[in-house]
């Protein structure tokens, strides 16, 4: 069989809590760091109370119990109540709820550790917190599953299908079992919102690079003059986002102190808008 009529193979992957394990740990550490530190002010005020006189520790211990009850109960809830995908399913089916509650343990211990012995425990608690959600939305961006179809010669990922010879370069970086690539696509060949950062294998990062290399060196002119949005809509995109990138630090300068926390506020707004309208400028 000649070498030209052999397919590459098919790659497949997927990346959730409930196929790799640093994801399922990126889970408990979120709940530990985002649940723990919460759940230790309340003791810690719980105690304090009983401590002083002030209520009964049995009603204590209710009050305790029943907090727990209800935010166990209220998550199962709208769990049940929110239809949620068979992937979420999954997830759960997949944790271990011996560790769950002992990353909590861990958390409240941590937390009521900070607020008893030193000064900056309400720092330290809100630092968890955030913590905590940080560890999740890594964990979420992680996730990802996908397959570049050595038939056809196609990447399918986050709810598209592109052409493998559409890719131009790819830049990639390992982290562990995670790939992260950076693609750029030839001009024209696919539509704005198709993805840029793929998190994938190794396997599928050597597939896509193997169907890059092999690409014919004319794809890159190959592209018609109307397939891209039209310079002038670029334009006003470019000229709106850059304007919202700069609202907020001029918003900053030219307001009093009193009033750089709506200043801040709008300034987050206007990054997030502005980083959409420059990458559409960009890429479109």
């Amino acid at each position: 069989m000649p070498p030209s009529s052999v397919h590459p193979p098919t790659v497949e992957w997927e990346f959730s809590p409930a196929t790799t394990r640093p994801l399922r740990l990126l889970v408990y550490t979120a709940v530990g760091l985002g649940v723990g530190p919460v759940c230790g002010l309340v003791v810690l005020v719980g105690a304090t109370l009983v401590g002083s006189g002030g209520v009964q520790i049995a009603l204590f211990v209710l009050v305790l119990a029943l907090f727990v009850g209800l935010g166990v109960g209220s998550g199962r809830a709208l769990f049940a109540l929110g239809n949620a995908p068979p992937e979420v399913h999954e997830t759960v089916r997949a944790l271990s709820r011996r560790r769950v509650v002992a990353s909590v343990l861990l958390g409240t211990g941590l937390g009521v550790a900070g607020l008893w012995w030193t000064d900056v425990g309400f720092e330290l608690v809100v630092g968890g917190v955030v913590a905590g959600f940080a560890a999740l939305v890594v964990g979420a961006g992680l996730q990802s599953e996908g397959v570049v179809d050595g038939d056809t010669g196609e990447l399918t990922y986050a709810g598209h299908t592109v052409p493998v010879d559409a890719i131009r370069r790819v830049r990639s970086w390992r982290l562990g079992r995670f790939v992260v690539m950076v693609v750029t696509y030839h001009p024209g060949r696919v539509g704005a919102s198709t993805p840029r950062f793929v998190v994938c294998s190794e396997a599928a990062r050597d597939a896509v690079n193997a169907g890059v290399a092999r690409a014919t060196p004319d794809d890159d002119t190959a592209v018609e003059e109307g397939t891209r949005a039209p310079r002038a809509v670029r334009a006003v995109a470019a000229a709106f986002g850059l304007a919202c990138l700069a609202a907020g630090p001029v918003l900053w300068v030219l307001v009093p102190p009193d009033g750089r926390l709506f200043a801040g506020y709008l300034g987050l707004f206007g990054l997030l808008f502005g980083a959409l309208f420059v990458r559409y400028a960009v890429v479109a």
